[in-house]
C-alpha cells in the first residue's frame, strides 16, 4: 500500500542519481582526431590549389607558345595567362610572328580560347 509522500511520518531518504554509463563523460578524443583531420585535409587542399594556380601561371603559357609555334611554324608569343577554368582559358596580348618566308604579322589584344575537355 501506498500513502501520499506529504501525508507520510517517515523521513524520505535522499535519491541519489547515480550517472549510466551510456551518460557518463567520457573524452572527446574522436572529436579532436575529426577536427584535426579536418584541417589537415582542407589544409593540403588548399596548398594544393595554390600550388596548381602557380604551375599554371609559370609553365602553361610556355608549354603552349611551344606547342602551337610547332604546330604553325611560326613563332608565337602568348600574353600572361589572364583565366583558366576546365573549359575556357584566356592569354593577354599575344602576337604570331612573321617569318621569312611569309611577312604576315598577327597582333591580338587577348587570346581567349573555349574548348570542352571530354570531347575527343
Amino acid at each position: 500500500m501506498r500513502t501520499d509522500p506529504s501525508h507520510s511520518d517517515t523521513t524520505r531518504e535522499p535519491q541519489l542519481h547515480y550517472p549510466s554509463k551510456l551518460h557518463a563523460k567520457t573524452p572527446f578524443w574522436h572529436h579532436r582526431v575529426l577536427m584535426w583531420g579536418g584541417g589537415i585535409v582542407l589544409l593540403g587542399l588548399r596548398t594544393s590549389l595554390i600550388s596548381g594556380w602557380f604551375f599554371l601561371q609559370r609553365n602553361l603559357t610556355p608549354w603552349l607558345e611551344t606547342e602551337l609555334s610547332d604546330f604553325l611554324n611560326r613563332l608565337v608569343n602568348l600574353g600572361t595567362l589572364q583565366y583558366f577554368s576546365l573549359g575556357r582559358v584566356r592569354f593577354g596580348e599575344s602576337q604570331i610572328a612573321k617569318t621569312t618566308t611569309d611577312p604576315a604579322q598577327v597582333t591580338m589584344a587577348a587570346l581567349d580560347v573555349a574548348y570542352n575537355p571530354q570531347k575527343k
